[in-house]
């Protein structure tokens, strides 16, 4: 065997390799949960949750409302944004907890909101 058949055998070689590879990302599916998600742990460590109240579902199914809350309000992708949004209504309502407690009682206005607006939408079809 020349070196030239040995530089082209081992060439086949990693190309075999590296599809093997991506054809194992690409048919990868996992199902990805909010612990995953790094940004989902930013926007908790913003709204001072400790880590272990951060497994609890109904936890994360409030920070995610929160989050698209923020998002609509402030018609804004940028995950500093939302935090400041989400912040500037702990100020507006004057609240001194953090925590499970602040994020449920955040949540309660948020959904309220979100009602009152749709309500608003329903009033101007009529």
């Amino acid at each position: 065997m020349t070196d030239e058949q040995q530089i082209e055998q081992a060439e086949v070689k990693s190309e075999a390799k590296e599809e093997v590879k991506e054809e194992a990302f690409t048919n990868r599916q996992e199902v990805l949960t909010p612990l995953d998600d790094i940004n989902y742990h930013r926007m908790a460590d913003t709204l001072d949750i400790d880590y272990s109240d951060r497994k609890i579902p109904h936890i994360q199914e409030k920070i995610a409302f929160l989050t698209d809350w923020a998002k609509q309000e402030t018609k804004s992708d940028d995950r500093l944004t939302q935090a400041l949004a989400i912040k500037d209504l702990c100020k507006r309502l004057g609240l001194n907890i953090t925590g499970k407690e602040m994020v449920t009682k955040l949540y309660k206005w948020s959904y309220l909101d979100l009602q009152r607006r749709r309500i608003e939408l329903q009033q101007q079809l009529i």
